[in-house]
């Protein structure tokens, strides 16, 4: 077909066309680079990515990505003490996660201030490791309360559908 035979009310698009195949190129070099072997390392890095932080002058390890309907773990690090140890979360984090264990068990599980929490027992020679094994519940970025004792932290985590 010549340019001659195209009626006049119907436009030669070669440029627009161009313009798709050129953003259509780029995109598919954009996304052999995400499928290479140094990308995908990249990518799991962020995806397990995770806060670490002082609360009350010990440590917790919480995922900031997540996938929604995937089993996670938060860890907190308790230094020794001689007093008790106390996990503390709030009511948005049961919304966000379904709690599955907490390794070791604790002691006991308090409720104060409208929050819930799980004490250890103290320990003056050793340190202790909490692990909370979670069940994602919703996703999209959500918000909740955790700490030791009276210290409570607001964090956030973005969950993928």
């Amino acid at each position: 077909m010549d340019a001659d035979d195209i009626p006049e009310r119907m436009k030669d698009h070669d440029t627009l066309q161009r313009y798709q195949w050129s953003i259509q190129r780029i995109a598919w070099i954009g996304f052999a680079a995400v499928r290479s072997r140094t990308s995908r390392i990249v990518l799991a890095e962020a995806a397990f990515c995770r806060t670490n932080g002082p609360v009350g002058g010990e440590t917790r390890e919480v995922p900031v990505i997540l996938r929604w309907n995937a089993a996670e773990t938060i860890t907190i690090n308790f230094n020794p003490s001689e007093e008790a140890r106390t996990v503390v979360v709030d009511h948005e984090f049961y919304e966000t996660f379904s709690l599955e264990t907490i390794d070791p068990r604790p002691m006991a599980t308090v409720v104060m201030n409208g929050r819930t929490g799980y004490e250890f027992p103290a320990d003056a020679n050793a340190k202790l490791a909490v692990v909370l094994r979670l069940q994602t519940q919703r996703p999209w970025l959500r918000k909740f309360s955790i700490g030791i004792g009276s210290e409570v932290v607001d964090q956030s985590v973005f969950i993928f559908p």
